[in-house]
């Protein structure tokens, strides 16, 4: 039996032939677990949660710091007094400070950037310190190219609870079919299909 190699006419055996054979199925095996570890990936990259990463410069008296210290952020309604937003400062213990640069992940949970201004209040102090020392003055949070948009969408895809809408929505911006369990108790359809409604409903 004839094999080509590299340009080359060589000949082969039964056994070559079996190594070949099994290339061929290890290259094919390496492949696949390529493609489902991209895949897997792609997964886990669409389910967006609430944290989000903040990086951040300090120093210390003798400029950038580098060292390992303990960072506490809490979220604020104004850049001076005013009132925590969200259930509480999140810490970050042990943080690793190079040259005055470090990074974290912070997460304030759902609810707290709703569009209204916020400020961003950080403590630090030497890991496993006892004392954080507020830094000053608070960092105002301004949003994503993404968020921007976002905040004035207009559009929606998917399904929005009831309990996450306000306010009012003109009979224009509703497409589709609503059950008559969806209307308010107030409204009558005598139990007829294809009712089209005017006016305001609440409910």
């Amino acid at each position: 039996m004839l094999a080509v190699e590299m340009g080359c006419i060589t000949n082969s055996t039964n056994a070559d032939t079996t190594n070949l054979k099994n290339k061929l199925m290890k290259t094919k095996l390496h492949f696949l677990f390529l493609v489902l570890a991209l895949l897997a990936g792609v997964h886990q990259a669409a389910a967006q949660g609430t944290a989000f990463t903040y990086q951040g410069r300090l120093n210390d008296a003798n400029g950038p710091a580098t060292g390992i210290y303990d960072l506490q952020f809490g979220i604020y309604d104004a850049a001076s007094n005013g009132s925590a937003v969200g259930s509480g400062a999140v810490t970050n213990a042990a943080v690793p400070v190079t040259n005055g640069l470090f990074t974290v992940t912070l997460d304030f949970g759902y609810g707290v950037f709703d569009g209204t201004a916020r400020w961003l209040e950080i403590g630090v102090q030497p890991a496993g310190g006892t004392n954080f020392a507020t830094l000053t003055p608070r960092q105002n949070i301004t949003p994503a190219p993404y968020a921007i948009a976002a905040a004035s969408a207009i559009t929606v895809s998917g399904t929005v609870n009831a309990s996450q809408v306000s306010g009012s929505i003109p009979a224009a911006n509703i497409a589709g079919t609503l059950a008559a369990t969806q209307l308010p108790t107030g409204v009558v359809t005598n139990g007829a299909s294809g009712v089209t409604l005017n006016g305001t409903f609440g409910g």
